[in-house]
């Protein structure tokens, strides 16, 4: 497999990639660009083949001869991406000396910290943290954690991790302790989930294969027709 490349291209007229033959060896049309704006344009294993390794020897020019500039994009062959997911919190009650807010956990994950995005504020809080499966009975995870000036100079609102031991209830229950002052604006209660994307590859054309099997190895030889870059090779077995 290749891995996918596309070339993004700013034009104003329709596009074609082309090489003058006195200058280079290869040339390839792209389709038809009917709008003005960017444009992907893909590169196939039949086009890359003939391409230096970095691609830079590439060259776009429009209907006029006129060179286009362009931007080169390669996939990764690994994303990570990390996204806040939000807890439903069931309940969020100021008291005259503290503050309780009940989380849910549905699923009865395994977790081992919870995420709050809090309003900037400079002031000092205590924060215990107990776990349910009722809501009925309540069990201590961290007690007396020591919350102290939170807040970005960058934006409105800051994110505090507070950890604590493994555990799966479905309940949790944050009591913050404001000793009669005004409380803090907790503006969201959940987690960092890291997904994984892998990158998307092109099929280069089938080549043709020979096989010499001893009784100690296999030697297999895979022939292309022209030349190939190969990012990526899968196996498709039968058989011990």
């Amino acid at each position: 497999m290749n891995r996918i490349i596309t070339l993004f291209l700013f034009i104003l007229l329709i596009p074609v990639l082309t090489a003058r033959s006195q200058e280079f060896k290869w040339e390839s049309k792209t389709d038809l660009v009917l709008s003005n704006g960017f444009t992907e344009v893909l590169l196939s294993p039949e086009i890359t083949g003939n391409l230096r390794a970095d691609l830079g020897d590439i060259r776009l020019y429009d209907s006029t001869g006129s060179e286009i500039p362009y931007i080169q994009y390669s996939e990764k062959p690994v994303l990570y991406k990390q996204l806040f997911k939000e807890y439903a919190v069931l309940q969020k009650v100021h008291h005259y000396d503290y503050t309780r807010l009940v989380i849910h956990n549905p699923s009865k994950s395994t977790i081992t910290n919870i995420s709050l995005v809090i309003k900037n504020a400079d002031v000092r809080k205590w924060l215990t943290l107990n776990g349910s499966d009722d809501q009925k009975v309540w069990y201590a995870l961290k007690e007396h954690y020591y919350f102290q000036s939170f807040y970005n100079d960058d934006k409105t609102s800051e994110i505090r991790v507070l950890n604590f031991p493994k555990s799966n209830y479905e309940y949790y229950e944050l009591l913050v302790y404001d000793y009669f002052d005004y409380p803090i604006n907790i503006l969201k209660v959940g987690y960092y989930d890291t997904s994984v994307e892998t990158g998307k590859y092109s099929v280069v054309k089938a080549p043709s294969f020979s096989q010499i099997d001893t009784l100690k190895q296999s030697v297999i030889q895979i022939h292309y027709t022209n030349q190939q870059y190969i990012d990526k090779l899968q196996f498709e077995i039968e058989g011990p």
